[in-house]
């Protein structure tokens, strides 16, 4: 894959997109199937690779310790108890796990505004080594992911031309402290 390389550029410049900018720039040409805009990030198998074999497989060539990808949503059957829930109303939770860990949501997901309009949600998550069941519940890292998703109807993945239904946007970084 071409990398998309930022060399040229000023010192200082870089790949860095606002919120909205990754939703309504990024994501939503990727759903409407417009890749030549978005060629330079991604689409990957997101959770079948652990954090840090990530940067390689980034499409921005780039020092930053943040890489950009696209990828679809897999969804995991979720056992749950149906009574708690209202009537024909379905439990979906997307599969974060991966071999050797799972990407854990940490704070409630943030709205993404276009002037009053909400287009997108940003959730964040911290990878854990180990497993989510058991006494041993898993050891945080300094993996941080921002997960974007678009919360409008006319780029639902349901639409004539659109790529896949539940595409989202993840930015990897690493928290040095």
């Amino acid at each position: 894959m071409e990398k998309l390389s930022l060399d040229h550029l000023p010192p200082g410049v870089r790949f860095s997109p606002k919120d909205k900018e990754v939703i309504e720039l990024y994501l939503k040409k990727k759903i409407a199937g417009n890749d030549k805009d978005t060629w330079f990030i991604p689409e990957i198998e997101f959770y079948k690779d652990e954090p840090w074999d990530l940067p390689i497989k980034s499409g921005i060539a780039t020092e930053d310790q943040e890489w950009f990808f696209f990828t679809e949503q897999s969804l995991k059957h979720q056992d749950d108890n149906p009574k708690k829930r209202k009537r024909d109303q379905k439990q979906e939770r997307v599969n974060r796990k991966t071999k050797d860990g799972f990407w854990k949501s940490t704070g409630t997901d943030r709205e993404i505004k276009s002037g009053e309009s909400l287009i997108g949600m940003k959730k964040t998550l911290v990878f854990h080594i180990g497993t989510t069941k058991g006494k041993e519940k898993g050891i945080g890292t300094k993996w941080v992911m921002h997960e974007y998703s678009t919360t409008q109807k006319d780029f639902d993945g349901k639409r004539p031309g659109q790529v896949g239904f539940c595409y989202s946007m993840c930015l990897i970084d690493v928290i040095l402290t």
